[in-house]
């Protein structure tokens, strides 16, 4: 679920603006790390993050994916991130995206969600580990329409339950997704 996502599309008007602002902000080399368009596992993206010590939010530069038993973790049933230790000392981020791919089985084609009022909010943890971030996408049962397509979903919040999600963690409030405002394509 989530194996992939776009982080700016031709409407992204909010997400372009972002970029240009990273661009102004970041030193080179670390600007030309972050993917801008279709984000795959492994790559660096731009991730909201809440700073309680200054007491405001802002964008950082994270790697996608927790390396686990010699495996990489890009997603997280939201259901049991209180009971995994793996979870224990992360925070929550919200990954800005304008969209996430999903794969039917039979026959295998490529389903691209995206939603009426961009950005997507697509609730996450990160951590740091060996001085780099990291994240993981939370995900949850999936719900219309992409059921029909996958058993699982990003949790996707809207702006206010981003920031909420951000400043409190709070796992229960945070699972009401706005999953009806999106609409499914096909790619």
């Amino acid at each position: 679920m989530c194996g992939r996502y776009q982080f700016i599309d031709d409407q992204s008007e909010v997400l372009k603006k972002l970029a240009e602002e990273l661009r102004q902000k970041l030193p080179e080399a670390k600007y030309d790390q972050i993917s801008l368009y279709e984000v795959f596992p492994s790559q660096y993206a731009c991730v909201g993050v809440y700073d309680s010590k200054a007491a405001s939010f802002g964008i950082a530069v994270m790697h996608w994916g927790f390396p686990v038993n010699g495996k990489m973790l890009i997603n997280a049933r939201s259901e049991s991130i209180e009971e995994k230790i793996t979870f224990r000392n992360c925070s929550p981020c919200v990954i800005l995206a304008s969209g996430y791919y999903e794969w039917s089985r039979q026959p295998k084609r490529k389903y691209h969600f995206t939603c009426k009022d961009k950005p997507l909010y697509l609730a996450g943890l990160c951590r740091t580990e060996h001085g780099q971030q990291q994240f993981v996408i939370l995900t949850e049962d999936a719900g219309e329409p992409e059921i029909h397509i996958h058993d699982r979903q990003p949790v996707i919040l809207s702006a206010n339950e981003a920031r909420r999600w951000c400043k409190e963690k709070d796992i229960r409030r945070m699972r009401t997704s706005s999953r009806n405002d999106r609409i499914m394509t096909a790619v």
